[in-house]
């Protein structure tokens, strides 16, 4: 009887050891399952955001986008059991964020391919330019070294002359272009995708055919070339150079920048340096030649004028010789006055305003309110600088008016002389 209930209580204690034993395994594996659950979590979600930080292209970011909404729906069963794992944060916070850095990595992502794009485009434009840039200067430096060692006729060589200004014309057109496209390719560009635009090394393609930055440089060295080479060239020639060596200074001044962080290598600072050294350099050569030019050209003309050098000096010069004019003529009406004014109207609307005013303005040389100014004086001169003719128009119609009066009384008197 007695080893009966022994074997009793030894069996239940036994079924007591198994039961608890199984209790504390299962406890166990709740527990471990819970840390598990949030460790992969945690893994999951940082090995996203660690590759959400090195992507570089669409397909990639697109993948990672997915992987955020497969997170999401794997683990918003366990949204209570995160949120006390990551408090202060929750499980709603973490996946939000995460998006949201998804979202803006793919907005930025393509904003970069998009303008690589049209980096691409310019790559493929500039190649096209370089070309015929090379081209033009190629048949430019012919005709100038032909015109230097020419022995032809004069009519050989004024046409050699044409040509070669010509060549020029179509050369700066060119230059224009170039200038309107870089313009508005980095006009679109953002700013703030520079750096990444700079540290993509534009996989390596924008470095061969195509350099903007090399072409500026090439287009700057040339243009020197071409004012030092001792051809003589007309106002106007030297005028339009000027508009294109401003428009191209304004280009280098607003995008030269960009064009350093994409296309230098090695030293960036000596590369701003050098082409800034040469544009500087372009601009006080051509500025020079059209000054000098423009003296000419109104020397030749016939009319005396101070010297000037600059776009306030020319303006000043212009409106001092009008207003002393103006008082000159209103003091009488000489000759002297007369034929002053016939060779300034005739050489300001027959060359200024009729070949050279685009240019002007372009280049800022005057101003459209200082060229109104100079043809209101102009206006005002010729009132006071032909007053003979016009006196002498009213003397013979007043003449001829009294001689009709008078031949009337005459023949009035005649008429009554008979009945008298």
């Amino acid at each position: 009887m007695n080893n009966s209930i022994t074997v009793r209580k030894t069996l239940f204690a036994v079924l007591v050891g198994i039961l608890l034993s199984c209790n504390y395994t299962a406890m166990g594996q709740e527990v471990k399952s819970d840390y598990e659950i949030q460790q992969n979590f945690k893994n999951q979600y940082n090995d996203i955001n660690s590759k959400l930080t090195n992507t570089q292209s669409t397909d990639s970011v697109n993948a990672l986008i997915e992987r955020v909404k497969t997170l999401e729906q794997n683990f918003s069963e366990h949204e209570e059991l995160l949120d006390v794992a990551l408090y202060p944060e929750t499980f709603s916070d973490k996946m939000d964020g995460l998006k949201r850095r998804v979202l803006a990595s793919k907005n930025q992502i393509t904003t970069i391919e998009q303008q690589e794009e049209q980096l691409q485009e310019l790559t493929q434009q500039m190649t096209s330019y370089d070309t015929r840039l090379d081209d033009l200067n190629d048949r430019t430096d012919s005709l100038r070294r032909a015109m230097q060692k020419s022995l032809q006729s004069e009519k050989q060589l004024t046409s050699m002359v044409r040509r070669y200004r010509e060549s020029l014309e179509q050369r700066d057109e060119l230059i224009l272009s170039f200038v309107d496209s870089v313009m508005i390719t980095y006009q679109k560009l953002k700013v703030e995708t520079m750096q990444d635009l700079e540290n993509a090394k534009k996989r390596a393609r924008f470095n061969a055919d195509g350099n903007a930055l090399k072409m500026v440089m090439n287009i700057a060295d040339e243009n020197l070339t071409i004012l030092n080479s001792g051809q003589d060239l007309t106002a106007g020639d030297y005028l339009r150079m000027n508009a294109v060596q401003q428009q191209f200074e304004n280009m280098w001044d607003k995008v030269g920048e960009n064009l350093v962080e994409i296309y230098a290598e090695g030293d960036k600072q000596q590369a701003r340096e050098n082409i800034g050294s040469a544009i500087s350099k372009w601009n006080e050569e051509v500025s020079a030649k059209t000054w000098t030019s423009i003296n000419a050209s109104f020397d030749s003309a016939g009319i005396d004028l101070p010297k000037f050098n600059d776009n306030e000096t020319f303006y000043q010069t212009l409106d001092s010789y009008l207003a002393e004019s103006i008082k000159a003529s209103e003091k009488g009406s000489g000759e002297t006055s007369l034929k002053n004014y016939k060779a300034f109207s005739n050489f300001w609307s027959g060359r200024v305003q009729a070949d050279w005013t685009p240019y002007i303005i372009e280049a800022n040389v005057l101003s459209n309110e200082q060229m109104a100014s100079i043809d209101n004086q102009l206006s005002i001169w010729a009132s006071n600088a032909e007053p003979d003719s016009n006196n002498l128009l009213v003397y013979l119609l007043g003449f001829s008016i009294l001689a009709i009066v008078a031949l009337g009384i005459m023949l009035a008197r005649e008429k009554k002389d008979p009945k008298e």
